[in-house]
């Protein structure tokens, strides 16, 4: 049970790093869960802490930024609101469902850290102290990062609290609840990924020099927003234009005299063509839908301090559709964006284009790159049926067939894949939303497919 307990704190721990909501405040969320609920078994006097323990997960995951997330979410927000309800009973009830013999030994064992802690006492707890260096989340309080802050906090937070309950009894293991013990292990864990990302100044300088490319077709809306998120930070930024009737051009001059306007070749050459412009030691691809995030820019630098082992790096998604991020379905792809420019290439694929590279190891990066990919349903439904279109001419011209019992095949498996795999159903409506027009898509795709291969009569 004991390694049942550690062994849940690494899932727990990955699936709140990949929601990205502010995790520093939902760690502090889960500490002050976890300290609520030790304090509970020693007012009420129960004996069983493990038990007691377990339900601080539950009150920690809707404290402070867990239950800002479930607002948002109007159709979960039972969730929060069970956790309550029951974590509270099983705190008042615990003593009566478990059998005073046996139970913690089950949990515990014959630790070695048992008896050593039997002897050592509050000494244990300062040589725990001394040896994670404690004073880090002092000096975290006043950084610019509210995540840092948030963890910072939260740190203290549980030193207060392993002080506290090590006075109480010498056993340090009988004083504190084991999920505490997690969360601490957790809460450290943050602590140092964040203080690796986000310590370093914003202005930090690269050793290598990085060059960003855009391709882009009417979109004034949202090309400066793009652009403005590089801007001032890449060493050079690149813009292919196929022709757009707007302002999108006028604009885009703003921010860089390296704006081309051309034909449109497809997508995975009018992308090569940018990457020919570019002079600079690294490339980073993205999308007049997208932005990148300071957080992100930071992790960049990092990376490009001194000469990565990686030739690229992939970089996950925060996908926004009408007004609302999600963080599940297909928010957690991470495409393939930053490379180093020698020996690297677009395919000539005319959707879904992917970048050639020499062999050599490919990095994932923790910042998110935003992507508001539709700006309403008109365009959503535009936009995928030129893509499943386009897609069907390029199997077609390579010979490829199909039949439509294989696009409902495709295209239950995506839905499937969206909404129960990666978890989509946690996006509620949207989430959704999404699955269905993935399932529209993929089907449309092999659909368009087989009528290619439809012989024409005359």
């Amino acid at each position: 049970m004991f390694y049942l307990f550690i062994g849940l704190g690494v899932p727990i721990y990955r699936f709140f790093r990949r929601l990205q909501i502010n995790p520093g405040w939902l760690w502090l969320g889960l500490v002050l869960g976890c300290l609520s609920t030790g304090l509970g078994t020693l007012i009420l006097s129960i004996a069983h802490k493990a038990l007691c323990g377990t339900c601080s997960f539950l009150f920690g995951s809707m404290a402070l930024g867990g239950w800002n997330w479930f607002k948002n979410r109007r159709i979960m927000r039972v969730i929060p609101l069970m956790a309550f309800i029951f974590g509270f009973i099983s705190i008042l009830s615990g003593s009566f469902f478990i059998q005073p013999d046996g139970f913690y030994s089950i949990i515990i064992g014959e630790n070695p850290m048992d008896l050593t802690s039997q002897f050592l006492g509050i000494f244990a707890v300062l040589a725990i102290l001394i040896g994670y260096s404690s004073k880090q989340f002092i000096g975290a309080l006043q950084h610019q990062s509210d995540q840092i802050r948030a963890l910072g906090l939260g740190g203290i937070v549980l030193v207060a609290g392993i002080i506290y309950f090590s006075l109480t009894q010498s056993n340090l293991l009988q004083a504190i609840p084991l999920p505490f013990l997690i969360f601490f292990l957790i809460v450290w864990m943050s602590f140092f990924f964040n203080e690796k990302i986000y310590w370093k100044p914003i202005d930090l300088d690269r050793n290598l020099s990085l060059s960003v490319i855009a391709i882009t077709k009417n979109e004034e809306d949202r090309i400066e927003s793009c652009l403005e998120s590089v801007s001032n930070w890449a060493d050079e930024i690149i813009v292919f234009d196929s022709g757009s009737t707007d302002r999108t051009v006028e604009l885009a001059k703003k921010y860089t005299d390296k704006v081309y306007v051309t034909d449109w070749p497809g997508y995975g050459p009018q992308k090569q063509r940018a990457l020919e412009k570019a002079v600079k030691d690294w490339v980073l691809s993205i999308d007049a839908d997208e932005q990148v995030t300071p957080e992100l820019r930071v992790e960049i630098d990092t990376c490009l301090e001194d000469d990565p082992k990686a030739i690229a790096f992939r970089i996950p998604w925060a996908v926004h559709i009408f007004g609302k991020r999600l963080d599940f379905g297909r928010s957690g792809r991470a495409p393939l964006r930053l490379f180093k420019r020698e020996g690297a290439r677009f395919s000539d694929a005319q959707v879904h284009e992917k970048i050639i590279l020499p062999s050599g190891k490919i990095g994932k990066l923790e910042g998110r790159l935003l992507h508001f990919s539709h700006r309403n349903m008109l365009q959503a439904l535009e936009k995928f049926t030129q893509y499943s279109w386009l897609w069907a001419q390029q199997r077609h011209e390579k010979g490829k067939k199909t039949g439509i019992a294989n696009a409902l095949l495709h295209s239950c498996w995506e839905f499937f894949n969206i909404y129960v795999f990666r978890l989509g159903f946690l996006d509620g409506r949207r989430g959704l939303l999404m699955a269905i027009l993935f399932w529209q898509y993929t089907f449309n795709k092999y659909a368009s497919l087989w009528s290619l291969n439809i012989p024409v009569k005359k």
